[in-house]
């Protein structure tokens, strides 16, 4: 990664920005994607998917509950990704 800019001030000194605050709200967003991928994977491998979505019964829109608990983590996470996609892109398309 390419170091951040410094600001030449007109006194010919350099001001620093708080670079640390800056680099904590880059990262922020990967770090939230990469717990909620993790929470993901966890509740559609096992014990996960077993524990909580290994039966039939109830129907979820006629579906068996265990069809349905794999859509919906599905559609959680392209909806997980497309926040991610708008919160990291910052208007660049």
């Amino acid at each position: 990664m390419a170091p951040l800019p410094l600001v030449m001030m007109a006194t010919d000194q350099v001001a620093s920005c708080d670079v640390s605050d800056e680099m904590t709200a880059r990262r922020l967003p990967h770090v939230f994607l990469a717990v909620y991928l993790s929470l993901c994977f966890l509740s559609l491998v096992w014990p996960g998917a077993a524990l909580a979505g290994g039966r039939i019964e109830p129907y979820v829109l006629g579906l068996p509950f265990s069809l349905a608990w794999y859509a919906g983590w599905s559609l959680a996470t392209f909806l997980a990704l497309a926040i991610y996609h708008r919160a990291t892109a910052g208007g660049r398309e």
